[in-house]
């Protein structure tokens, strides 16, 4: 990304405009995760991502998890960037600001 993007006034373009979310169940909790770089360097570095994502897969395989999820039949994933950044779940895309210009809407 360059100083452009980044100065830009906040857009709230919601990660649920992507997709389709179901319905709240009984006694949801909604739970909002920021995250920064331990090492006070970019949160968009590969390692940190691949950190985030394996916090957020521990999230999702907690006991009960499936109780409070969004979902029909089965819970979607987290309203995140990493389903986006990993779409097979496990390789990270090869071009991290191009994804997140997407959500900038600078593409």
């Amino acid at each position: 990304l360059d100083r452009a993007d980044v100065e830009r006034p906040f857009i709230n373009r919601s990660l649920q405009s992507f997709g389709v979310y179901g319905k709240p169940r009984p006694n949801q909790v909604i739970i909002t995760f920021f995250y920064q770089n331990r090492n006070g360097g970019n949160v968009f570095e590969p390692t940190v991502l691949e950190a985030i994502r394996d916090f957020e897969q521990s999230i999702m395989n907690f006991p009960g998890f499936d109780d409070y999820c969004y979902g029909f039949e089965e819970c979607f994933p987290l309203d995140s960037l990493i389903p986006f950044l990993f779409p097979d779940g496990e390789t990270i895309v090869d071009d991290i600001d191009s994804i997140l210009r997407g959500f900038l809407g600078t593409e």
